[in-house]
């Protein structure tokens, strides 16, 4: 038979092997911390994201309602998007990156110089 203080060395490491394996377990598996952080942080950006998206979405809501119900703002994006222009104004496009002057009117399309 096996001496007592020998028996009570080996329940000992048995112990100690069960406990680094449920730490390990804890820490490293399916649910344990390290899997914990990377949700915390995904969640983390997942949230920020989602609050641009609001932001986004409450200036595009602000945008339809103007271009719905303020037609100087209607007028403005016309001008400024379409490049569109009321009878008798001239729209001068000065160039950029060496491209030809151009000019145009509103009766008629833009005309080289």
């Amino acid at each position: 038979m096996a001496s007592p203080k020998l028996s009570q060395r080996a329940l000992n490491y048995g112990l100690v092997l069960v406990l680094a394996l449920m730490l390990s377990f804890l820490a490293f598996g399916e649910w344990g911390l390290v899997h914990y952080w990377r949700l915390s942080g995904e969640r983390r950006s997942l949230e920020e994201r989602s609050q641009a998206l609001q932001r986004d979405n409450e200036l595009l809501r602000e945008k339809i309602y103007r271009l719905r119900k303020d037609d100087r703002y209607l007028e403005k994006v016309a001008r400024e998007q379409l490049g569109l222009a009321k009878d008798g104004e001239v729209i001068y496009l000065f160039p950029s990156n060496g491209v030809k002057e151009t000019s145009a009117t509103a009766a008629g399309p833009a005309v080289d110089e």
